[in-house]
């Protein structure tokens, strides 16, 4: 900043980076950003609007915007993402909070040894006797 510039006119770029209070994250803001919304230019006691990020049982992050107090609601309102559940035969077309049905084609998975015998939205009886549901190496 050159001498002559009011520091009051001067927009810090710096990142942040202090805590907030809303969540204990550091600040990814820009430094002039948090100025802009604090009760004062040299006391960064609020910072810019932004949004939780928190992944949720659904494994999507959270999109509602971080405030005080958010943490003991965060994942209580219904995920509006689209649901994660698709195989080789059909993508679920309904939300994430949404509950559907699995699918009932048959499992195409097979090898020379083996076959799954059930549907494809269950759990192979193969998996009972595999960690972490992994197919046998054929």
């Amino acid at each position: 900043m050159p001498c002559s510039q009011d520091p009051s006119e001067f927009p810090c770029e710096a990142t942040c980076n202090k805590l907030m209070s809303c969540c204990q994250k550091p600040c990814n803001s820009r430094c002039h950003e948090c100025q802009s919304v604090s009760s004062s230019p040299e006391i960064r006691d609020q910072h810019k609007s932004h949004k939780c990020g928190r992944i949720l049982h659904c494994q999507h992050p959270c999109s509602q915007f971080c405030a005080e107090g958010h943490n003991s609601v965060c994942g209580t309102a219904p995920c509006r993402k689209l649901c994660r559940q698709s195989c080789s035969h059909h993508i679920c077309p309904l939300g994430c909070s949404e509950p559907c049905n699995p699918c009932v084609m048959p499992c195409p998975w097979k090898c020379d040894h083996y076959e799954c015998s059930v549907p494809c939205g269950s759990v192979s009886p193969l998996a009972l006797h595999l960690p972490s549901l992994i197919q046998p190496n054929c």
